[in-house]
């Protein structure tokens, strides 16, 4: 049985992914919040990220509120998880960037971290993540690195001639690896989500104190009351001083 969810518990959550929102809405303000910019997936995952979780903060908190459960939401939070530990890892890791100024902090390491930690240890109902949602979490990324291939590195979108990240140029050779590289890094990502919602789910059945076997859960059956006289004695026969018996 689902315990119910008390409501301070949906007004702490609705908090959390209020502030979770503000950072990643802040983060893209930094960067100049220029719709031509968009194109790059640090100012579209951000921004894409804020407005996800205003919408699952106000969501939570209508559903929290009037039924007492947790909305379930959890394959928008995979998604945009997922979306933003791609523009992280891809930053710090492969890019090199760094992070001294405020924006690219925000964009790519306090909000990223955020929406790691709210999957991990907020909330219940990615425990329930089924083993083909993690493929769905794929779209984002995926629309956009198919789009970033048809516009030449979005050369078409800017004024230089060359592709707005340049360990990515489709013109080049090695694009094909670097292209199947990125999938199965992204595919392997979403997985490794999932992997981690089936381990918390699993700590939490086992925190969950055992049900009483079958039995004991309830007290058992008083002792009948005693027959007089007992069934298997002889009863006394007693004659009436009038005859008979």
């Amino acid at each position: 049985m689902v315990r119910p969810v008390p409501p301070a518990v949906v007004v702490g959550t609705f908090a959390w992914r209020l502030a979770l929102a503000f950072c990643a809405f802040y983060g893209w303000w930094l960067y100049g919040h220029d719709p031509e910019e968009l194109i790059f997936l640090t100012q579209s995952g951000n921004l894409l990220t804020g407005i996800v979780f205003l919408v699952v903060a106000l969501y939570g908190l209508a559903i929290g509120l009037a039924y007492r459960r947790e909305a379930a939401t959890h394959v928008w939070r995979g998604a945009m998880t997922l979306l933003l530990l791609v523009v992280a890892s891809t930053y710090l890791g492969v890019i090199g960037g760094g992070t001294s100024e405020a924006k690219d902090a925000f964009t790519h390491v306090i909000t990223p971290m955020l929406v790691l930690v709210d999957w991990c240890f907020v909330g219940r109902s990615q425990n329930r993540t089924r083993w083909w949602q993690p493929l769905t979490w794929l779209v984002v990324p995926s629309v956009w690195l198919l789009w970033y291939t048809a516009t030449d590195g979005f050369r078409e979108q800017n004024t230089w001639d060359a592709p707005i990240y340049d360990f990515m140029d489709p013109q080049d050779s090695s694009y094909a690896g670097v292209f199947t590289g990125l999938v199965l890094a992204t595919i392997a990502g979403a997985y490794l989500l999932y992997g981690i919602a089936k381990l918390k789910g699993a700590i939490a059945r086992a925190a969950q104190p055992a049900a009483p076997a079958w039995g004991q859960q309830y007290a058992p059956y008083p002792p009948p009351p005693p027959q007089y006289p007992p069934p298997n004695s002889q009863q006394t026969r007693v004659r009436s001083p009038f005859g008979g018996a």
